[in-house]
């Protein structure tokens, strides 16, 4: 595993932490389905992650916020959500070199 990719698993591993804290379960499963596909060498899981984003109801609208049915203290709702669009573009741009790269594949 190239250094884009163990990057992109740790961008992962912390975002999904971030969401599951939150309560937000769908989007964090997703993600760890995503991350176990490519700690296990298969490049389908930065295309699973891809998916993602884009489109009505995708990753990039999701708001971690009380009123959408989250555990997110409204003290916090500002920079939590700060810390998600900072992961959320991290994720985006790793994945999408690790795709041209293919640096997945050893």
């Amino acid at each position: 595993m190239g250094p884009k990719t163990a990057e992109l698993c740790e961008r992962l591993r912390e975002t999904s932490a971030l969401l599951k804290r939150s309560g937000e379960f769908h989007w964090s499963a997703w993600l760890d389905a995503s991350l176990d596909r490519i700690e296990n060498h298969d490049l389908s899981g930065v295309d699973h992650l891809l998916g993602a984003y884009g489109g009505m109801g995708s990753f990039n609208d999701l708001i971690l916020t009380y009123v959408n049915g989250h555990t997110v203290p409204d003290v916090e709702v500002r920079s939590v959500n700060d810390r998600l669009d900072v992961l959320r573009s991290a994720m985006h741009e790793l994945a999408c070199e690790v795709r041209r790269d293919a640096e997945i594949v050893e």
